[in-house]
């Protein structure tokens, strides 16, 4: 699925990194190459907090509707994308 990425946004993206290469290992296969940008950390300094917060804590600050299930990889998803469409008045057009 990444292959052909440039750069993955992801919410706490050193957890996904971690995991997929994981995977990858354990199936033999090449992790490629992306530009990662972590939204959790991105989201701290512009709201200028001393610590990350858990995406559904910004979500809930910045009145977004966590998508359910919490933790799952498609609702987090869609989640830090509505985050994203709030925050940095991003448009899906």
């Amino acid at each position: 699925m990444l292959k052909d990425a440039n750069v993955v946004l992801a919410y706490n993206s050193d957890y996904d990194q971690r995991i997929l290469k994981q995977s990858a290992v354990r199936h033999g296969l090449e992790m490629p190459q992306v530009n990662w940008q972590c939204v959790m950390k991105h989201y701290a300094q512009l709201r200028r907090l001393a610590q990350w917060v858990k995406l559904d804590a910004a979500a809930r600050t910045e009145g977004v509707r966590s998508t359910k299930p919490a933790h799952r990889a498609l609702s987090d998803c869609r989640t830090t994308l509505k985050l994203l469409q709030r925050v940095w008045h991003l448009s899906t057009s």
